[in-house]
C-alpha cells in the first residue's frame, strides 16, 4: 500500500513522486512507480525516434520510387500540379457565360489539399505553388461542424496567403435562412447562439475577402441583401473580370434598395444578376461583353442593351411588361441572344441585331411559337444566323418548316419540344434536310434558297419530359445511306425500348461506315454512355461467351 503522503497527495501520473517517510527515504511502492515512469519515458522517447526514422524512410522511399516530384525541377513539377486543376470548359454544351456553374467548383475545390496529402514533398511543393490556391469555395451552412465554423477564418487566411499576389476566383455562399432551424442536442447552447456564431463567421470571412479586393478576378456571391451589402473595397478591384450576384431572398420582386459596393466603379466584362436591379451596382457598362440577367422587366432588359454597346452575349429571363414604349434598338455588337420563358414577343419586336449568329428562344410555356415575330425579327436584322436552339411546346411542322427555310446559313440546330408530339412531324423535317443538297459555295443573303438548310452540320432532337423518340428510328439508316447529307451529325438520346434489335444493328452499320450518328443512352436506362457503343460491347461479350 502507498504511504499516507502518497495516498493523500496524489500527483499526475507522468510526474515523479516526492515521497519521504519518517526515515527520510521513499516508500517501496513509490520507488517502484518512479522506476516504471522512467521506463515509460524512455520507451516514449524511443517511439518518437522510431516514428521520426519511419517518416524519414518514407521520404527516402518516395525519392527512390516517385518518378515525378523528385525527378523534375520544381518549376516543372509546380506547372504539372497547376495543370491538374479542373477547367471550366465542359465542351460544346457549356454556356458561353461561365456563370452559375456551382457544381463544377463544389466538387473540385479540394484538389490542392488532395495533392498536398500525397507525401511530404508533394505537400511542400503544393504549398509553394500559388496557382493552386487562387480559387476559393466558401459555404457556410447550418450543418457545418462547430470546429469548422470556429477555424474557418484562420484556414481561409492561410489559403489566401498561399496564393501570393495572384488574382482570385471566389465562390461565397453564406447560409441566411434559419426559418426551419430547430434547437436540439446537435447545437449546444441553443439555436440562437449557433446562428449568431455562424453570422460572426460570415462577417469575419467577408472582412477577410474585402482585404483582398484588389486581387478579385472573378467573384460569385449568393446571399441575401443584408450580406451582399457588407462587401466593400479596401483596394480598387481593377482586376475584376467576372461578377455574379444572386439574391437568395424568396421573392419574385428584386430588392430595389440594395447597393453593392456602389462607392467603387466596377469594370467586369462578364456580369450576372439574379433578382437584383441594375441600380444595385455601379458598373462601367461599356466594358460588359457577356451578361446574364433574370428577374427584370422587358423594359429593363431592353434598357440594358442600350447601356452596354459592346455586349456580345446576352442571356435574359424577363417578366413581361404591360407595354413597351421604348424606341427600337439597333445593337451593333450582339452575336448571341438567349431568351428564356416569360420574355414577351415585344422584346423581339424592339430588336434589330445585324451581327447575330447564335439565337436561343425558349417558349416552352407559350401556347404557340411566336413565328411571325421571329420571322420579322430575322428579316429586319438581316443576320446570318449560324446556331439555333429552339425550345417550344407543341408546334405545327409547317410553321417550323417555314421558319427554318429562312435560315440558309444555319450550321447547328437544337430542337427541344415538350408536350404532345408526333414523330412523323420530325420525319418530314429530316426528309427535307437529307433530301436537299448541301451548299457547295457562298450563299447570298438576298438570293432565293431552294435547298433546305444547306450549311447544316449538326442537329440535336429531343422531346423534353418524356422518353418518346422525336422521330422514327427505322427511317434513319435509309436517310444516311440514300440522302445527300452524309456529313451531317445527328444526335438524339434513346433507350433500349425505343429501338428494335434489327434497327439497332442497321444503325450500328451506319456508324461503322463513318457517318456521325450519336445516340446517348437515356439517364433512366440500364446503361449509361453511348447507346450504340453499349450495343457493340454486349455483342462482343455474347460472341466470346
Amino acid at each position: 500500500m502507498l504511504c499516507s503522503r502518497c495516498r493523500f497527495n496524489p500527483e499526475p501520473e507522468d510526474q515523479p513522486i516526492n515521497c519521504v517517510v519518517l526515515d527520510g527515504s521513499p516508500c517501496s511502492p513509490c520507488k517502484e512507480r518512479a522506476a516504471i515512469l522512467r521506463q515509460i519515458k524512455q520507451l516514449e522517447e524511443e517511439i518518437m525516434k522510431l516514428k521520426a526514422k519511419h517518416l524519414a524512410l518514407g521520404t527516402t522511399m518516395n525519392a527512390i520510387h516517385d518518378p515525378f516530384i523528385h525527378k523534375l525541377p520544381p518549376e516543372i513539377s509546380s506547372r504539372i500540379l497547376s495543370l491538374s486543376l479542373p477547367t471550366l470548359d465542359k465542351g460544346e454544351d457549356y454556356p458561353k457565360a461561365l456563370h452559375g456553374q456551382w457544381s463544377i467548383i463544389r466538387h473540385d475545390w479540394t484538389i490542392p489539399l488532395k495533392l498536398g496529402s500525397v507525401c511530404r514533398k508533394w505537400r511542400q511543393l503544393a504549398w509553394a505553388t500559388p496557382d493552386l490556391w487562387t480559387t476559393l469555395y466558401v459555404r457556410i451552412k447550418l450543418s457545418m461542424p462547430h470546429s469548422t465554423a470556429e477555424f474557418l477564418p484562420g484556414l481561409l487566411r492561410e489559403w489566401l496567403n498561399r496564393s501570393g499576389i495572384l488574382p482570385l476566383t471566389i465562390y461565397f455562399f453564406p447560409h441566411d435562412d434559419y426559418s426551419d432551424f430547430r434547437s436540439d442536442d446537435t447545437y449546444p447552447g441553443g439555436a440562437d447562439d449557433w446562428t449568431d456564431a455562424l453570422d460572426i463567421t460570415a462577417s469575419l470571412v467577408i472582412d477577410l475577402l474585402n482585404s483582398h479586393s484588389g486581387r478579385w478576378r472573378s467573384i460569385y456571391l449568393r446571399a441575401n441583401p443584408a450580406i451582399l451589402e457588407r462587401f466593400s473595397c479596401s483596394t480598387e478591384p481593377k482586376q475584376l473580370v467576372s461578377l455574379e450576384l444572386s439574391d437568395t431572398t424568396d421573392s419574385d420582386i428584386p430588392f430595389s434598395s440594395l447597393k453593392f459596393m456602389t462607392a467603387s466603379e466596377l469594370g467586369p466584362t462578364h456580369l450576372k444578376l439574379t433578382c437584383l436591379p441594375l441600380t444595385s451596382i455601379n458598373i462601367r457598362w461599356e466594358k460588359i461583353t457577356h451578361a446574364t440577367l433574370s428577374g427584370i422587366s422587358d423594359d429593363e432588359a431592353l434598357d440594358f442593351l442600350r447601356r452596354a454597346p459592346n455586349l456580345e452575349y446576352y442571356h435574359v429571363r424577363a417578366q413581361s411588361s404591360p407595354a413597351i414604349v421604348q424606341k427600337p434598338i439597333l445593337h451593333p455588337q450582339l452575336r448571341s441572344l438567349n431568351l428564356l420563358p416569360d420574355v414577351s414577343k415585344n422584346v423581339l419586336d424592339a430588336l434589330t441585331l445585324p451581327f447575330l449568329e447564335e439565337f436561343t428562344h425558349d417558349s416552352t410555356y407559350d401556347d404557340d411559337l411566336p413565328l411571325e415575330a421571329m420571322l420579322s425579327f430575322l428579316k429586319r436584322s438581316g443576320c446570318c444566323l449560324k446556331l439555333l436552339h429552339l425550345r417550344t411546346g407543341p408546334w405545327c411542322s409547317a410553321d417550323l418548316d417555314r421558319f427554318l427555310q429562312a435560315l440558309p446559313f444555319l450550321e447547328h440546330l437544337y430542337l427541344h419540344v415538350s408536350g404532345d408530339f408526333e414523330p412523323t412531324e420530325m420525319d418530314g423535317i429530316l426528309s427535307r434536310i437529307f433530301g436537299s443538297a448541301p451548299s457547295s459555295g457562298d450563299i447570298s443573303l438576298n438570293a432565293p434558297h431552294e435547298s433546305f438548310l444547306p450549311m447544316l452540320q449538326f442537329m440535336e432532337c429531343r422531346i423534353d419530359g418524356t422518353t418518346i423518340p422525336p422521330f422514327t428510328w427505322e427511317y434513319i439508316p435509309q436517310l444516311y445511306l440514300q440522302g445527300h447529307r452524309q456529313s451531317l451529325t445527328l444526335k438524339c438520346a434513346a433507350s433500349d425500348s425505343d429501338i428494335s434489335e434489327e434497327t439497332a444493328l442497321r444503325l450500328l452499320q451506319v456508324v461503322d461506315k463513318g457517318f456521325d450518328l450519336r445516340i446517348p443512352s437515356l439517364p433512366d436506362g440500364p446503361d449509361n454512355g453511348d447507346f450504340l457503343e453499349n450495343l457493340r460491347n454486349r455483342m462482343h461479350e455474347e460472341h466470346f461467351h
